[in-house]
């Protein structure tokens, strides 16, 4: 064994019990990035419990695509974890900042991994575009009958989104340069239907007093920079 692969091994904490091959790989793999990034959470390293903790919390799926995940699985359906927020900038050594990911969504959502935006079309699909018949749309079915809410309703959900995939798109463009007015905001999970930014535009576009939209607009100044900090817009779906 080479000398510089023995000093790792060394490095990493030895864990020994029955059924030690639950998690075992994926365990090691995150003990790899907590050592060479030097961090300390509110645990030095993580253990099996917590990986079990996080995939019940997932409720088996993958917390991207939503694909069922099974821990003797292969390669294509065995959970992976990744840290939701990343260490390197700021991110925690706990539990909580764990979320299960299946095979592919790991490589598509690495840092280094960066997938080619598709192209947009001024007038048609641009995120200014996007935004415009989403607000469009939510005043439509703000007035329209119930025979045709539903209609409505799957057109908002469609372009919602559609939007937040272009600002995925857009996102995975930007060079990481956070600025200092981004580095000590408090980083939150966005979750489909609940937090992300096509949802916080929707509830402004519902809104009708001017005192009702001041703390939409701080939410999504928030988001903006989470953005601006991370390089990321990393949705969860349940």
């Amino acid at each position: 064994m080479p000398k510089r692969v023995a000093k790792i091994k060394e490095r990493l904490p030895v864990r020994t019990g029955k059924q030690l091959y639950v998690f075992r790989h994926q365990l090691t793999e995150l003990d790899r990035e907590v050592r060479v990034l030097k961090r300390v959470g509110t645990k030095i390293f993580l253990t099996k419990a917590d990986l079990r903790w996080a995939f019940n919390e997932a409720k088996g799926s993958c917390q991207y695509c939503g694909i069922t995940l099974f821990v003797k699985g292969g390669d294509e359906i065995k959970p992976y974890f990744i840290f939701y927020h990343p260490l390197k900038i700021g991110g925690k050594v706990a539990k909580e900042n764990l979320i299960v990911v299946c095979f592919h969504c790991k490589d598509q959502h690495a840092a280094v991994k960066r997938d080619r935006p598709r192209e947009r079309i001024y007038d048609f699909n641009t995120i200014p575009d996007l935004i415009q018949r989403l607000v469009e749309e939510v005043n439509e079915l703000n007035k329209c009958d119930d025979e045709y809410i539903r209609l409505y309703q799957e057109n908002v959900k469609r372009l919602k989104r559609e939007l937040n995939f272009a600002i995925i798109e857009m996102v995975h463009t930007l060079a990481y340069n956070p600025r200092s007015d981004a580095v000590d905001i408090e980083l939150e999970k966005r979750i489909e239907e609940q937090n992300t930014l096509a949802d916080i535009i929707t509830k402004m576009a519902k809104q009708k007093e001017e005192n009702e939209l001041a703390p939409l607009r701080g939410q999504l100044v928030q988001i903006l920079k989470e953005i601006n900090k991370t390089r990321k817009y990393a949705i969860l779906k349940f």
